[in-house]
């Protein structure tokens, strides 16, 4: 019996070809982006880094794609910090307009704590839920074996403790504390009032800031400040949602102004020459 197949066209093949490598191209370029910068923490991170010995990974020191904590930030593989911290609006509630929340309140945590996990210098930065290999689990986080090798520079490493340095005028500011009161607010409602999602389209009652544009995304109302061009760009500063007293809305976050996978100076989402970045939400 003559049994014949019919043949895939060549240029189905040759495009279906060609999609691979490009996705594999896109991954690999984001990879080989976050391994350059000082989110790098694994051991073949670039010198002048801080280095951990235990593991070469690099998404593992923030990320897991199992057993990842549940109560807030995406795929989090760290415990999340619980004490309170001391927030710029006690020390200048009469100039801000805005509810200001903490940054891990019961029930209504920010995406801001996840960062904190870190750069409050309050735990090991080998503190992982789900350590790399087979029986590294933890849900309370436990410190994983290895050695640290504190970079050279601003922002190093205690190599005792794994801990960010620190902060003096020497080490930078990598390691904020707990008391926040001399940074950009955070857990803010922005524009001291305004949008809810049930009135995303409400005008800011702060004229010293531009109006956010809002979507909806998931069935859920999302905001963000347009910094320009057609519909949104990777340059564009989000908001984050959280339960204020009117209702919710947009807040500031720390992942509003940064963006920890990128490699631009200080992570941030756009250039702050000329005040670039303040004026976006800034109208001064």
């Amino acid at each position: 019996m003559n049994v014949q197949f019919a043949k895939k066209p060549v240029r189905s093949t040759v495009l279906s070809v060609m999609g691979g490598m490009l996705l594999l191209a896109a991954a690999g370029l984001a990879n080989a982006g976050i391994s350059t910068t000082k989110h790098n923490l694994g051991s073949g991170a670039p010198g002048g880094n801080n280095k951990f010995d235990g593991t070469a990974e690099i998404c593992v020191f923030c990320h897991t794609p199992h057993a990842a904590a549940s109560n807030n930030p995406p795929l989090w593989n760290k415990a999340l910090p619980t004490g309170s911290y001391n927030l710029y609006d006690t020390i200048n509630s009469s100039t801000i307009d805005g509810e200001v929340l903490q940054p891990n309140a019961a029930g209504n945590m920010s995406v801001s704590i996840a960062c904190l996990s870190c750069h409050d210098g309050s735990q090991a930065m080998n503190n992982f839920i789900n350590a790399p290999g087979s029986g590294g689990y933890n849900a309370a986080g436990a410190n994983m074996a290895g050695t640290w090798t504190s970079g050279s520079g601003t922002n190093p490493v205690d190599v005792t403790t794994g801990q960010l340095a620190a902060r003096t005028a020497t080490t930078g500011v990598a390691n904020l504390g707990s008391d926040l009161r001399d940074d950009h607010p955070i857990g803010i409602r922005y524009c001291g009032g305004g949008p809810t999602q049930a009135s995303p389209t409400t005008a800011c009652t702060d004229g010293d800031f531009f109006a956010p544009s809002n979507s909806v995304i998931g069935g859920q109302t999302v905001f963000w400040v347009d910094t320009g061009g057609a519909g949104r760009q990777k340059t564009d500063l989000i908001l984050y949602n959280r339960t204020f007293t009117a209702g919710v809305g947009p807040s500031v976050e720390c992942a509003s102004c940064h963006d920890p996978h990128t490699t631009t100076s200080l992570f941030l989402r756009l250039s702050n020459a000329n005040s670039a970045l303040c004026l976006t939400c800034h109208n001064k």
